[in-house]
């Protein structure tokens, strides 16, 4: 009997648990997408371009160049650079 009780008691405590961390959980709706991504905040055009992830197109182009000198040079440019500064480091 005592049992019976302590174990209603845990499955109370739980679900009151669940209960309040689904009322956590649930989220607001969005004010606005921006390329099928979700914003909980108000920005402007403006706030947008000043977002440096706005800005990708340099370094997708620059790690463009970096692997396609890897694939055709065998090994990354600069690469002989920075074993010399470790080496010299270490000595």
């Amino acid at each position: 009997m005592i049992i019976r009780k302590f174990i209603i008691e845990i499955v109370k405590k739980i679900k009151n648990f669940f209960d309040k961390l689904s009322n956590f959980a649930a989220m607001e709706k969005p004010v606005s997408f921006r390329m099928q991504i979700p914003f909980f905040i108000n920005k402007s055009e403006t706030d947008f371009q000043k977002d440096l992830y706005e800005r990708f197109d340099d370094m997708v182009v620059r790690h463009i160049a970096l692997h396609l000198a890897d694939d055709l040079w065998g090994e990354y440019p600069f690469k002989n650079c920075l074993l010399y500064t470790s080496d010299a480091a270490d000595e």
